[in-house]
């Protein structure tokens, strides 16, 4: 006996066509969002430690490359500098954390400062990602696990490292690297000496000093799908009603 599907299941089936076209085209697009990581300029900001705070907050506001409004961030790595000045093995407490920021804060030198958390990963200690010594130019990598999927941002936001329970007789910052090779950069950078929210400043490098960038890579895929898949799911959509129309016509 042949029996008639349900149109609502018809539309559903279309709706899923046009909706699994959207996911592949994403998962095909996932590409280098932001890269600075050529231009080594065998410098170092040190923000942590060596008789100052133990806890320091610092990173840069990046803009993607590409056109879309926002983009899911699923892998981002950065390189980070921990050096001694005195015992020969790190403490083996210093802590690490990273953070994703939308700049929707209270106005600092004419630019709107970090405040909205899109993403914080919490404290991890160096020595449980594998740092058993003082180093320069090692790199921490947060993978699409790590970032519970991935992290929706916007085109311009700031990262930061946060580096905490840095003794005196250690200094850790992030590397510097300049000009970025994929996306922008406003050539400064964030920084909080306390590590609370709304402590910003914005330090600018004084010439002939290489401007405050730091290494990193940002991979990840556009938000906003390519018109190519609007047309592709629109025109599921419509052949879910089309469908519908002639079911309800019989």
């Amino acid at each position: 006996m042949k029996t008639r599907k349900p149109s609502s299941l018809l539309w559903v089936a279309a709706l899923a066509a046009g909706l699994s076209a959207l996911v592949a085209n994403s998962a095909y697009s996932q590409t280098v969002l932001y890269a600075n990581t050529n231009g080594n300029q065998n410098l170092d900001y040190n923000y942590a430690g060596n008789g100052n705070n133990q806890i320091g907050s610092a990173g840069n506001e990046v803009i993607l490359a590409g056109t879309a409004a926002s983009d899911l961030v699923t892998s981002l790595q950065f390189q980070f500098d921990l050096e001694s000045i005195g015992p020969s093995v790190p403490s083996g407490l210093e802590l690490v954390k990273l953070t994703l920021y939308e700049n929707n804060g209270p106005l600092v030198n004419n630019a709107y400062s970090p405040q909205t958390v899109l993403y914080d990963s919490g404290y991890y200690t160096l020595s449980s990602l594998g740092v058993t010594s003082f180093t320069a130019g090692s790199t921490i990598t947060f993978n699409t696990t790590d970032l519970g999927g991935g992290v929706v941002v916007p085109q311009d936001f700031t990262w930061a490292v946060t580096f905490n329970s840095i003794p005196n007789t250690e200094l850790a910052g992030l590397s510097m690297y300049s000009p970025p090779s994929v996306g922008q950069n406003y050539g400064d950078a964030w920084v909080n000496p306390t590590g609370t929210p709304g402590n910003w400043s914005l330090l600018v490098a004084s010439p002939p000093n290489p401007p405050l960038e730091f290494g990193v890579s940002i991979s990840g895929t556009a938000v906003v799908p390519e018109p190519s898949t609007y047309a592709l799911m629109i025109g599921a959509i419509g052949l879910g009603f089309l469908f519908r129309r002639k079911l309800l016509a019989a």
